[in-house]
């Protein structure tokens, strides 16, 4: 008797620049609408591949943007404030 065998489905995992990326955008958004005035996102993995996207996304909202790289292992993201 054969017996049935599970069939994986795939899953969808986050990859660590997708992740990097929406927190990015959540912190424009956030500095954009008025709710933040400067939003520092660090020490997320993959979050210098996803600089330049986040330096685009950052302009078309009117948003500074800055990459630090305090040490050599962690780089923040400083989102804001507005231009005016």
């Amino acid at each position: 008797m054969d017996h049935p065998r599970p069939t994986l489905l795939p899953v969808a995992v986050p990859i660590a620049a997708d992740r990097a990326l929406g927190e990015l955008i959540a912190a424009i958004e956030l500095v954009a609408y008025g709710v933040a005035i400067r939003v520092h996102v660090t020490g997320l993995a993959g979050l210098d591949e996803v600089a330049a996207q986040g330096l685009v996304r950052a302009q078309l909202a009117g948003v500074r943007f800055t990459l630090t790289r305090e040490q050599p292992d962690t780089v923040t993201a400083i989102v804001g404030p507005r231009g005016e």
